[in-house]
């Protein structure tokens, strides 16, 4: 909807890659596939962290079992899919 109706509107989508969530470069290729064709965004991946806990704890909500940091190997590697974005977008240019 975004894109569509605000194709002027530069956007910058940002994913965190979540241990056990969305880690897996099946899940960063389905983004890009989504993202294919649309114009006027930027791209970033974020690293997993825990900061929101204490949020979590305030709210009396129960902080999701997930594993407590990204390995960082699989990082770097998801990281490159940032660079097919900014290719992708250069040769639709």
């Amino acid at each position: 909807m975004l894109f569509r109706e605000y194709p002027w509107l530069h956007k910058h989508i940002r994913t965190p890659v979540i241990p056990g969530f969305n880690d897996t470069e099946e899940d960063i290729a389905a983004i890009s596939r989504f993202l294919q064709g649309r114009n006027n965004y930027s791209y970033e991946l974020l690293p997993y962290h825990r900061f929101g806990e204490r949020k979590y704890e305030l709210l009396g909500r129960e902080i999701p079992n997930l594993p407590k940091e990204l390995n960082e190997e699989k990082f770097k590697k998801m990281k490159k899919y940032e660079d097919c974005f900014k290719k992708d977008r250069k040769e639709m240019s």
